[in-house]
């Protein structure tokens, strides 16, 4: 379950940046992000105990490259993107993971397909806006500091490439059920 593994590297992440931008209102988005990937662990647990996965399926070597290249580029956001790429690199986090959960979830609901509860429950959310807000605010204080907008914007577009890699293989796998 690629979203599992990617939960230490983003906590990783987070705190990194925190060290690395500890003033407000940067320090709020980290704090933040932190909590909901971490209150978000013991739900993907769930999740996967219904679909009937075991703990060794979770910590398994990912199969796919899709999990490696979000770990890649959240790493590298983390340690060497301003804070208006990290903040506008979690905002398009958020908009790619929680429109394409969201539109799995309902597609799959409206489907009446035999999917667990626990894994619709999960995935049909749509995000929280005012912490998009807030990452967008985030962005504007690093370049109104002085950082480089079209740094901010290729960092950005290399996470959505990369959650869009993990979503392609997500799928691919599910077919060949490939955890």
């Amino acid at each position: 379950m690629a979203e599992y593994r990617a939960h230490p590297v983003e906590l990783v992440a987070c705190g990194t940046l925190l060290a690395r931008f500890p003033h407000p209102p940067a320090v709020e988005l980290w704090v933040t992000l932190a909590r909901i990937v971490h209150e978000a662990t013991p739900k993907l647990r769930e999740v996967a105990r219904a679909l009937g996965m075991t703990e060794t399926d979770l910590v398994g070597r990912p199969a796919d490259g899709g999990t490696y290249s979000f770990h890649g580029a959240m790493s590298w956001v983390a340690t060497s993107g301003s804070q208006a790429a990290a903040a506008l690199a979690a905002h398009t986090d958020m908009q790619v993971y929680y429109s394409g959960a969201t539109a799995v979830a309902r597609c799959l609901r409206q489907e009446g397909a035999p999917v667990p509860r626990e894994f619709l429950d999960y995935y049909d959310d749509p995000g929280d806006s005012t912490l998009a807000e807030l990452a967008l605010n985030v962005a504007q204080d690093g370049l109104d500091r002085g950082d480089n907008p079209q740094e901010a914007l290729f960092y950005a577009h290399h996470i959505a490439d990369a959650l869009l890699t993990v979503w392609k293989e997500t799928v691919t796998h599910s077919k060949g059920d490939d955890r």
